[in-house]
């Protein structure tokens, strides 16, 4: 019998030239896919730290509105005695406040006043635990392959019960409004006349709008046809106050090219009493077989503050700087 190395190897089929040749572009397609990287950034932190505060007492609310009232006691003389010449030439034809002024003053105004201020203070625990309930994480998506992402569509997602908001400066209205100062007490009704401007204005207190809301730096929607296709856009959750889902698009992703960076701020609600939440971030791309997703998670501590001491300290900026 002739050596084994003498024989000529098996020759492939028809079937097998097939197989070899669906490999081979397989591989050619694999080499010049996209090949998406997710990774994320915690800039405070990868926890979030929450204070929570007692409710105070009843009694300790009745002792600040007692030094409110100390303070500020309800006007009762409204006779305005004219000072000088000056006076009684600027108030030729002036008048006294009505009667009817003088009871809405001190039937309606000024306890609307120490009822707004119980409340206020009633709700400062709640507030005060709020501002320290928002978080942020930075997501990273880059295209480290030798082809664009093809309509590349970008999920974020808030996984356990918190929510996704657009910029956690703003310390927008979420559970309460934060006021930072008290509600101002009511000035006494003035008397009125024709210099009507010289008189003093009855301020109501501050304005509380929340502003502007910054976006975050995803570009918005042009308001044109074209749009740059090398850009993220809103697709989903740009409108709503807060939420748990974000969606953006971009036509083709680069690869080789910068990194995309999300930033995403957080806020824990107070009904979620859980220490572990996470954010989903996956991307899908009509050139992907499948899509690439990471989870990204957010531990949540928290701690007792001081109630006592906040109140201190309020009541002492009231007595040094009145509700400026």
């Amino acid at each position: 019998a002739a050596p084994a190395d003498w024989l000529l190897e098996i020759q492939p089929d028809a079937r097998d030239k097939e197989i070899r040749k669906l490999k081979d572009e397989v591989r050619s397609l694999k080499s010049n896919r996209p090949v998406l990287n997710l990774s994320a950034r915690y800039p405070e932190g990868e926890g979030i730290k929450i204070t929570e505060y007692a409710d105070f007492k009843p009694e300790e609310i009745e002792g600040f509105l007692k030094k409110a009232r100390m303070l500020y006691p309800m006007e009762v003389d409204f006779n305005q005695a004219l000072l000088s010449d000056l006076h009684q030439a600027l108030y030729v034809n002036w008048t006294e406040p009505s009667g009817e002024e003088i009871k809405e003053y001190q039937e309606s105004e000024y306890p609307r006043w120490l009822a707004s201020l119980k409340e206020y203070y009633a709700k400062m625990p709640v507030r005060l635990s709020q501002a320290t309930r928002y978080g942020h994480i930075e997501l990273i998506l880059r295209n480290d392959g030798k082809a664009p992402a093809e309509n590349t569509i970008v999920e974020i997602e808030a996984l356990g019960g918190f929510f996704l908001i657009r910029e956690s400066n703003a310390l927008l209205e979420i559970e309460y409004p934060r006021k930072s100062k008290p509600p101002k007490p009511p000035l006494p009704p003035q008397m009125k006349g024709p210099y009507q401007s010289l008189a003093l204005s009855n301020q109501r207190g501050p304005d509380y709008s929340l502003g502007d809301y910054i976006l975050p730096h995803q570009h918005q929607v042009l308001q044109r046809e074209e749009i740059d296709r090398y850009l993220f856009y809103w697709w989903s959750g740009k409108n709503d106050f807060h939420s748990r889902k974000w969606e953006f698009e971009c036509q083709d992703f680069r690869h080789n090219s910068a990194e995309e960076i999300f930033k995403v701020h957080l806020f824990i609600p107070s009904s979620f009493r859980k220490q572990r939440a996470a954010i989903r971030f996956r991307i899908t791309a009509s050139n992907l077989t499948e899509a690439t997703e990471e989870i990204f998670p957010i531990s949540v501590s928290r701690k007792t503050g001081d109630i006592t001491s906040e109140l201190k300290r309020a009541m002492k900026s009231i007595k040094d700087n009145g509700f400026e």
